[in-house]
């Protein structure tokens, strides 16, 4: 008996003396293994800003609605305002407990957020408009002011946006024109501006400006015949002088204008539809009813503005408005 258990002390002896060096050994790989884990988790929990390892809610709108949080709310309440959404291509950590407030306040029950995430990570929709689009947007709106025989030759400064999805608008407010003209370019979106910047918009080509042929006498009505075209220096266009040919025929003189120099903007004005002392005829309109008579205008009037006419058989003053040049018009009770 005792040498049948010193065969098998001496037998397991073995065993246990090499078990633990070869545990150690498989156990180092595990411990990396955790490790790496560890690493995934943190990079998957991390600040939602720090990439795309983390689902978001994605929202196009400016505001961030319960239904996009709670798809399974209620109907009356899927467009529950909660908070604003952050910028175009931004993300926002909104809280279960946030949610829970906007039901308080709008008189819901807040345990309608108990199934939410603690907290769901929103991101808002964008888009990028690259510089060249860009470019060719300002250029294209650019070429609406300039003179004739002038043309973008490039611009300096231009740069990518990021907008919220949707259709956007590029207005451009031009400085006094010279070779390299000065810019500010403001990109809005939903009535919102997202972007404002200047940029150096490079001209190229002979300017050819529109000068009178003739002496032209204050409120007098310039002709396509007064007007000729005339190679200008585009460097010493003075400012707000008149480009193009149709900015100047159709206008009225608002000062007596010389032949030979360019025009200034504030020197025409858009000639009155209707003119003081003329006939016209008075509409009077109400459900259905019309009533017409003879009136003598009072002042000069544009289309759509109110004026004072004097109805020929009426002993007092009216209101009324232009609508052609030989109609004004009353819609009872509408007048200003």
């Amino acid at each position: 008996m005792r040498c049948s258990r010193r065969r098998r002390m001496s037998v397991s002896r073995p065993r246990l003396e090499s078990a633990p060096a070869n545990s150690s050994r498989r156990r180092r790989p595990s411990v990396h293994a955790a490790v790496v884990v560890c690493l995934a988790l943190l990079v998957a929990l991390g600040p939602a800003t720090s990439g795309a390892a983390v689902d978001a809610v994605r929202v196009e709108s400016d505001r961030i609605e319960l239904g996009a949080l709670s798809p399974a709310a209620p109907r009356e309440l899927l467009h529950l305002d909660i908070a604003p959404a952050p910028q175009p291509g931004r993300r926002v950590r909104i809280s279960r407990d946030a949610v829970r407030h906007a039901l308080r306040r709008a008189g819901a029950d807040p345990t309608l957020a108990d199934g939410l995430p603690p907290v769901q990570v929103v991101e808002r929709a964008a888009k990028t408009v690259a510089a060249t689009t860009l470019g060719e947007d300002i250029t294209r709106i650019v070429a609406r002011d300039l003179p004739q025989g002038v043309r973008v030759q490039d611009i300096v400064g231009l740069r990518e946006v990021v907008l919220p999805v949707g259709e956007h608008q590029v207005d451009v407010r031009l400085s006094r024109l010279r070779r390299a003209t000065s810019a500010m370019v403001k990109v809005s979106a939903d009535g919102r501006s997202y972007a404002s910047f200047p940029v150096t918009v490079n001209l190229v080509g002979q300017a050819q400006t529109p000068v009178l042929t003739r002496d032209v006498d204050s409120t007098a009505v310039i002709r396509r015949a007064d007007v000729a075209m005339v190679d200008t220096p585009l460097d010493k266009l003075p400012p707000r002088a008149l480009l193009r040919q149709d900015q100047l025929v159709g206008r009225a003189a608002v000062t007596r204008l010389r032949a030979g120099q360019t025009v200034n903007a504030r020197a025409v004005k858009t000639p009155p539809l209707v003119t003081r002392g003329k006939t016209v005829t008075l509409v009077a309109a109400s459900r259905g009813i019309r009533i017409t008579q003879t009136a003598r205008v009072e002042e000069d009037g544009q289309a759509g503005q109110w004026i004072r006419v004097q109805p020929l058989t009426g002993a007092h003053e009216v209101k009324a408005q232009v609508v052609s040049p030989s109609e004004v018009r009353i819609d009872l009770g509408a007048q200003p």
